[in-house]
């Protein structure tokens, strides 16, 4: 007895009756049946020419075909393809594409026939049958191609099991009726797939046997290599019934099984029809009995299901066992006389509808180093999802996440994420089945209760000893204390206004002498508070002041409008420091006691507050330069003199001239004097430099005064008394 094959059709639950006959011509094109050359036997005049990639005459190799008749099939190698040249029958719209194929060599992609369509930028595919080797997959998919037809992502789905072999006879039939692609393979349906194409088929294209010509690159590529038996092209989409009645005896089998879609997914309580077909009539003593292997798939300890004692085609009602567990489970079907033994059939066994879900977090991305352990932080992604789910299917139809019992508007997928959830919010997902065994069901998932953490207010402060001003090359030890911040075992120090600089060997505690006034000191770190915010955080800031002076301070006196003014002008007293730091202390003095308010750098001598002869000074007071053994200084005395008039060279009864002179003038009374004159010159600090009394003569004095020439140029106050009156005068010497 020949190997079984099971056919992988339309699984119905209800039979049809199938007979075995001649393929149908109904809508046949082209039919290259490979008897000693490559012409097509219906006449169209689809004859085939060779398409050789080297020199000379191509090699036309004819060997046995599947019935073992010789120089029945063609050998095709990878630099050997055929063309048919174009004809208007060639636009399908719907078309079958028939092969009994052989191959050498399993290569990735390989192209049985292929018609090119011209559309879009490069040429795709107005139809053609391909096998194709998804990536780190043993197994191949025998399918259609039409511009586009199979999404790469869905190869996995149409995958052909047991995996495809080298030197193994293969009858393939991919077919398209305007709407839905079907591909079969040793007449079991192995795929389905509804895709409208997007083009109708107009192009005055050739077709291609046994390759592809990429006309962007204009070469064959896809070669298909192995040998061919035959091959046939229809206008139309052919029945399983049809593709089933090969005329050859191809499938090397006498029994198939014919099931249906529908019981590709089997729920508890349903029965499993198997439905097969002879070839041929077995013995009268044959018994048909149905196993079913574990969820593995495995056969080593097959579980009997069904048993018939006939030898014709027919149905076999099959029981799965009690507390079969849900799974992926094959069947296949044993046959005693003669003994054989089909390949198998997959389905999806799915019990009893115990419905549950569970929404669970899956996903977080926080804002914090140390999210915590249960829950986020305010202010994180949060990204939910359903497990534990049974009873609705590998997909749902609907998803439908809530927050708190009301619905999220657009939460419909399989996960939700949110950045706004609260402490305590309560979330759940309804979800509707689409499952073959209870469409429309729902599931209430057991709800997730968010905890939500509020991001804790971090504050860091630091201090300086031994204070934020020091003197040059002293050294200041900066600390960080902190307000939640737990363990800142990454503390950095830096200067604002001096980024370049860094403190390596630094952590809580800084000891520097690197400091500049100014300086604005602070320190980064890292919080390891739960829900602390992520990066580095910054403290406070110190400015620092390095005082770098090490000169005594230094001061003078001037006075506006000056020292000599007529009676009842006010006097502005000016003190001129240097070397006394930012902010100086100052106190004025009268006659060398401080007057009581005189603090400022200025001081205002409202009349009658100061009388001739007072003397004014000031003591100021470095009060930031710490780095000073002397930090005050009181400045020299500035005597004030008022006048009857100011400025006069003319007294009454006396007169000065010249002046200004170079120390040498005349001093004259005006009216009659009867007692002795005393001369006092005196500097602006009050010091006296010259003196001298003199008696009158005949009632008048006339006296020519020469100064000393060590008495230096400059404002100096004249003072003369007598009769019992003292007058002033300024003298301006000269040298």
């Amino acid at each position: 007895m020949r190997q079984t094959y099971i056919l992988l059709v339309a699984l119905v639950l209800a039979s049809t009756t199938c007979a075995y006959s001649q393929l149908d011509t109904n809508g046949l094109i082209a039919h290259w049946a490979f008897n000693g050359n490559i012409n097509d036997v219906t006449g169209r005049g689809h004859n085939a020419s060779l398409f050789y990639y080297h020199t000379g005459t191509p090699p036309q190799v004819y060997r046995p075909g599947i019935n073992g008749n010789p120089g029945s099939s063609f050998q095709f190698r990878s630099d050997v393809q055929m063309q048919a040249q174009y004809q208007p029958d060639l636009n399908l719209d719907s078309f079958s594409i028939a092969a009994v194929v052989n191959f050498d060599t399993l290569s990735s992609y390989a192209t049985l026939l292929y018609r090119v369509s011209m559309y879009g930028i490069t040429s795709l595919a107005s139809y053609a049958a391909v096998m194709v080797n998804p990536a780190n997959s043993p197994n191949y998919c025998f399918m259609p191609e039409s511009e586009p037809t199979i999404p790469y992502h869905s190869y996995q789905d149409l995958l052909y099991y047991p995996s495809a072999k080298d030197s193994t006879w293969y009858y393939l039939v991919v077919t398209y009726d305007g709407d839905t692609f079907k591909t079969y393979v040793n007449g079991s349906l192995k795929s389905t797939y509804i895709s409208t194409r997007p083009f109708q088929d107009t192009a005055s294209t050739a077709m291609y046997i046994g390759g592809y010509f990429d006309l962007h690159y204009l070469q064959f590529t896809a070669p298909f290599m192995g040998i061919m038996d035959d091959l046939r092209l229809y206008n139309r989409a052919l029945a399983y019934d049809e593709i089933v009645t090969y005329p050859f005896n191809f499938y090397d089998t006498t029994v198939a099984l014919n099931m249906s879609v529908a019981d590709s997914v089997k729920c508890a309580g349903t029965g499993l029809n198997v439905k097969y077909l002879v070839s041929e009539n077995f013995r009268n003593t044959n018994v048909f009995t149905v196993q079913m292997s574990d969820t593995n798939g495995s056969f080593a300890s097959p579980i009997q299901i069904g048993r018939d004692s006939t030898n014709i085609s027919g149905t076999i009602p099959c029981t799965i066992p009690v507390n079969t567990p849900t799974g992926w489970y094959a069947i296949r079907l044993i046959s005693s006389a003669p003994a054989d033994t089909t390949y198998e059939y997959y389905f999806n066994y799915h019990p009893q509808k115990n419905t549950s879900a569970t929404a669970v977090f899956y996903y977080r991305e926080s804002v914090s180093y140390y999210p915590p352990t249960n829950g986020i932080c305010k202010g994180d992604t949060m990204a939910l999802r359903t497990e534990n789910m049974t009873g609705l299917g590998v997909t749902p139809a609907t998803y439908q996440w809530q927050k708190n019992g009301v619905n999220i508007p657009s939460a419909t997928m399989a996960t939700y994420g949110t950045r706004t959830a609260a402490h305590n919010d309560t979330f759940r997902c309804i979800m509707t089945s689409t499952h073959a065994c209870w469409a429309g069901d729902t599931v209430v998932s057991t709800p997730y209760i968010a905890g939500v953490d509020t991001i804790p207010s971090i504050t860091a402060n630091i201090s300086v000893a031994p204070d934020d001003s020091i003197c040059i090359n002293d050294t200041a030890t900066f600390y960080i204390s902190n307000i939640n911040i737990g363990t800142a075992n990454a503390v950095g120090w830096h200067i604002k206004n001096r980024p370049g600089i860094s403190f390596p060997a630094a952590d809580d505690t800084l000891i520097t002498r690197y400091v500049h006034s100014f300086d604005t000191f602070f320190c980064s770190f890292v919080s390891h508070v739960t829900c602390a915010p992520m990066g580095r955080l910054s403290s406070d800031y110190i400015v620092m002041f390095v005082d770098s002076n090490t000169a005594l301070p230094k001061v003078s006196v001037t006075a506006q409008p000056g020292n000599i003014v007529p009676q009842g002008t006010h006097i502005t007293f000016t003190a001129n420091a240097t070397d006394t730091g930012i902010h100086p202390g100052y106190q004025w003095l009268k006659n060398n006691v401080p007057i009581p308010g005189a603090t400022r750098k200025t001081y205002i001598a409202l009349y009658p507050s100061l009388s001739s002869s007072d003397r004014i000074s000031v003591i100021v007071k470095n009060t930031t330069n710490k780095c000073l053994s002397v930090d005050s200084v009181m400045s020299s005395a500035v005597t004030v003199y008022f006048t009857n008039s100011v400025y006069s060279i003319s007294f009454n009864p006396f007169s000065v001239y010249p002046n200004p002179s170079n120390g040498h003038f005349t001093l004259e009374a005006s009216k009659n004097i009867t007692t002795p004159v005393t001369i006092s010159i005196a500097d602006v600090t009050g010091r006296v430099v010259y003196s001298e009394l003199r008696e009158p003569t005949g009632n008048q004095l006339i006296m020519n005064v020469h100064l000393p020439n060590n008495i230096p140029a400059g404002a100096y106050i004249l003072k003369l008394t007598a009769t019992g009156e003292t007058q002033y005068t300024r003298l301006l010497i000269g040298k």
